[in-house]
């Protein structure tokens, strides 16, 4: 350890940031349980009530914030703790320990075995697993940093990122479904949806198809989904996945260090998205394994923006910023057209009866995959890859000097 700034605001902002974090996971936690235990009483079962699992989560959010208050508490007493680089065999436990997770989680979920017991622990971990043998992979050729730093990347991307990519999107959707329901009311007359609103049962029963071939025989309503998916939310998303690299602004920090700090934000934002994307059912498995790429996507894409903001410092130009952060919203964008195809394509059952042939459901459904697959190799690649272009830690290099280099 070696001595740091103790009245360091930075300190207090990691330790008010952890506190409010546990406060927010006890909350929803304590809430989610709650409903669960209504659940009981109301005729769903376990098995069928997500608030076990939600409740779950939030306790796992909790127990992965928690580090982020120690290592605050330790800075505030003058002590600065170094992320050393981790073993080979630590990566391995952890990528051994993800299949077996999955099959416990399909034992809950599929096969209504425990699912009260088994089902949380396992999306938590399912959700994770892959995010901390990602981490650590880059952790191995990444520039030593202090943990202060490291967590306070990984809690913004956990925490602030995600809430602030939500009310974003949410906001820049509503006039896009205002445009394509007003396009539905006037396609299929002025009294349908009305009908639909006053009798919600006529909507999957009869209306539903009604509204799928309204919005694939639209041109324009096809624009604009896939303009929101396929751009806006990209665009959004790698500038807000980096906030946790604002407070490097007034510091000169090695293109090595940007990348590092964009990976760390992005696997806390994909650890978000993991946990809360992904839904107990009979597809579960296949959900958080497809999740894990998209965690390495994240990863990597932020850590691009990461990499352009610290050659931006290191040039004083803006341009690198610019280039990486297109790189980064292009990669996304290609991630999310490949699995709006894939989704298509295993709906096809539905879609043939809106103008989509089953040849052409399983076409989309393969040539998404594949796209995902391929774009998770890239990630992985560039994860294995980037870190190593530095071992220059700018606001440690104390740090580094005071500590055993083999340890």
């Amino acid at each position: 350890m070696n001595q740091v700034v103790k009245n360091d605001p930075r300190n207090m902002l990691l330790l008010v940031g952890s506190i409010l974090a546990l406060l927010i996971s006890f909350i929803g936690a304590t809430g989610s349980f709650l409903l669960g235990v209504v659940g009981l009483f109301v005729g769903g079962s376990v098995s069928e009530n997500s608030a076990w699992v939600l409740a779950g989560t939030f306790v796992g959010l909790a127990i992965v914030s928690l580090p982020a208050g120690w290592v605050a508490l330790q800075a505030m007493q003058g002590n600065q703790l170094a992320i050393h680089k981790p073993s080979r065999r630590l990566i391995q436990w952890v990528v051994l320990l993800f299949p077996v997770v999955l099959l416990l989680g399909t034992l809950a979920f599929q096969g209504d075995f425990l699912p009260s017991i088994l089902g949380p622990p396992s999306h938590l971990l399912a959700a994770l697993l892959p995010v901390v043998a990602l981490v650590l992979v880059v952790l191995q050729r990444a520039p030593q940093i202090s943990q202060r730093r490291g967590w306070a990347h990984f809690m913004a991307g956990l925490w602030i990122s995600p809430i602030t990519a939500l009310v974003l999107e949410l906001l820049a959707a509503i006039p896009i479904l205002i445009i394509i329901v007003a396009a539905i009311n006037t396609s299929l007359g002025e009294d349908f949806l009305l009908r639909v609103f006053e009798n919600p049962e006529l909507l999957p029963e009869e209306g539903f198809l009604e509204v799928l071939n309204e919005i694939f025989s639209q041109p324009l309503n096809l624009v604009l989904i896939l303009g929101y998916l396929g751009l806006l939310v990209p665009l959004l998303e790698e500038m807000i996945k980096v906030i946790g690299m604002l407070p490097l602004l007034r510091r000169q920090i090695s293109e090595a260090e940007g990348f590092l700090g964009g990976v760390l934000a992005g696997a806390g934002y994909g650890l978000f998205e993991a946990l809360y994307l992904g839904q107990p059912g009979p597809g579960w498995a296949a959900l958080m394994l497809a999740r894990s790429g998209a965690t390495m996507m994240h990863m990597l894409t932020a850590g691009l923006t990461g990499l352009g903001f610290a050659r931006a410092k290191i040039t004083g130009r803006l341009s690198p910023l610019l280039l990486h952060y297109a790189l980064a919203v292009g990669l996304h964008a290609v991630w999310n057209f490949a699995a709006v195809l894939m989704g298509v394509g295993f709906a096809n059952e539905l879609l043939e009866e809106v103008r989509f042939s089953p040849a052409l459901g399983n076409a989309l459904a393969v040539g998404g995959g594949v796209i995902l697959v391929l774009l998770s190799a890239i990630a992985f690649l560039g994860l294995r890859k980037f870190p190593g272009r530095s071992e220059t830690s700018t606001d440690n290099r104390e740090v580094e000097l005071s500590l055993d280099p083999r340890s």
